[in-house]
């Protein structure tokens, strides 16, 4: 594991950090995250720093497809896995490219069981580390995912300073070995120029799998059939749209209602992507436009996931309350001649006028939350402004009326919500057991009438 010993960190200074670390439920005896998102960093058990943390922190800081919330997710997830390594070095298990495939099950075991584990390794390391409760099957995916991530830029690395990869033996679909020439060539360059210009490449696949219960499963835990519930019922959407005070909320919660489109591209929005006369909506590229006005902070902050097409579909009745809210809007509450092209913006505050999509996203998704719960919707835990794409992408695909029936082919929604694959569309698809069960006991109606 890469670590190396920096100046020991103020440990009062860190406190409030480490605190909010500790009530999103990451809680660590030997390691400890400072800091927060993008300037975050792992603090090992002397007070040394994991450059390893560090590569992947900037590795992930520079993907546009991956949002802060999912960035602060991932590191916490790599933060307990160098943990793991560092507990598993500690009582004997070194992290060799001969025992990998050990440890990783031995991981998964650990997450899953803990102190609880029939295996002894994994009660002692558990033992050592503090951890007391296992997590759900569930989470799997998304540690699966993180991880992935996170060996296979420890790979790339590896390979760009002319060295074997622990991890590429393990992920033979995922690492292009350099040859010779390609590695004095990035080592020249400097590992980060060198993996930019192209050294050691990632295929792209999504054959591989590093836990036994994702792969029995054969396709990513967390991907399947989600319960009805993370769509927000469409009978409260009304409700829930005219619940804030503000034009800039209404308009905001109509829109995604009536596109389905992610919360980021809604608030992305810019003004040549609206035609208020034709009723019409494109959902660009942030990247494409000049990003003059913006500071290095909120132009961190733009994401992009992609998309088929630009063209947003907006249904009734809530394309016309977005049209109608925007506009009230934009005449009452807008703050005028500012620097930027994005239309939603923060209204109170020392950051008034800036791009909405810069502001607190947790502060947005707990006012949400708390608008659903005063219309007497609970909705799951984590759960939050996706629900209304979920809603959308629910109702297309099994309720919109068309000719003959109800629901739009499975990849007509796809393309409508900027899917790069049906497999993501395949969420929002009810489960058929019912439509069986009904159609079985229309049978026996009819055979016993």
């Amino acid at each position: 594991m890469c670590i190396k010993t920096v100046a020991y960190l103020n440990p009062r200074a860190s406190l409030d950090l480490i605190d909010a670390y500790l009530r999103q439920g990451l809680s660590m005896r030997h390691f400890t995250i400072v800091g927060k998102d993008r300037s975050s960093i792992l603090v090992g058990p002397g007070g040394e720093e994991s450059l390893a943390f560090r590569h992947y922190r900037d590795y992930l800081a520079r993907s546009r497809k991956i949002s802060t919330g999912t960035l602060a997710n991932y590191l916490t997830h790599v933060a307990i896995f160098i943990e793991f390594i560092y507990a598993s070095s500690e009582i004997g298990i070194e992290p060799t490219s001969q025992n990998l495939e050990h440890i990783i099950s031995l991981y998964e075991n650990y997450l899953l069981f803990a102190d609880e584990s029939d295996d002894v390794l994994v009660r002692r390391i558990a033992e050592f580390t503090g951890r007391s409760h296992g997590c759900n099957s569930s989470s799997l995916s998304v540690i699966e995912s993180a991880l992935l991530h996170f060996l296979t830029l420890s790979d790339m690395l590896a390979n760009s300073q002319g060295e074997d990869g622990l991890f590429s033996r393990y992920l033979p679909h995922m690492i292009q070995p350099v040859s010779q020439r390609e590695a004095y060539r990035i080592r020249s360059v400097g590992w980060l120029g060198g993996l930019i210009r192209g050294g050691a490449k990632r295929k792209k696949t999504s054959q591989n799998r590093l836990f036994r219960a994702t792969r029995l499963s054969g396709k990513t835990l967390g991907l399947a059939q989600k319960d009805e519930n993370y769509a927000f019922p469409v009978s409260k959407i009304a409700e829930l749209i005219m619940a804030p005070n503000l034009h800039r909320d209404r308009a905001l919660y109509a829109l995604l209602a009536a596109s389905g489109i992610r919360s980021h591209e809604a608030l992305q929005v810019k003004f040549p992507d609206v035609n208020l006369s034709k009723k019409t909506l494109k959902i660009v590229n942030p990247l494409n436009y000049e990003l003059k006005g913006l500071t290095e902070r909120e132009c961190g902050a733009l994401r992009y996931k992609g998309r088929s097409v630009e063209q947003a579909f907006l249904i009734s009745p809530w394309s016309e309350i977005f049209f109608h809210e925007i506009e009230k809007y934009l005449s009452y509450e807008s703050v005028k001649g500012v620097n930027h092209l994005f239309i939603f913006q923060i209204l109170a505050g020392p950051h008034k006028g800036r791009p909405m999509f810069a502001s607190d996203r947790s502060e947005r998704i707990k006012q949400f939350r708390k608008r659903a719960e005063e219309i007497g919707v609970d909705l799951p835990k984590g759960v939050g402004l996706h629900s209304l794409r979920h809603a959308w992408g629910t109702y297309m695909l099994n309720d919109y009326p068309v000719t003959g029936g109800k629901g739009l082919q499975k990849s007509l929604v796809s393309q409508m919500m900027g899917h790069s694959s049906l497999s993501s569309t395949n969420v929002y698809a009810k489960h058929e057991e019912k439509e069986v069960l009904r159609i079985i006991q229309e049978g026996r109606d009819k055979i016993y009438k």
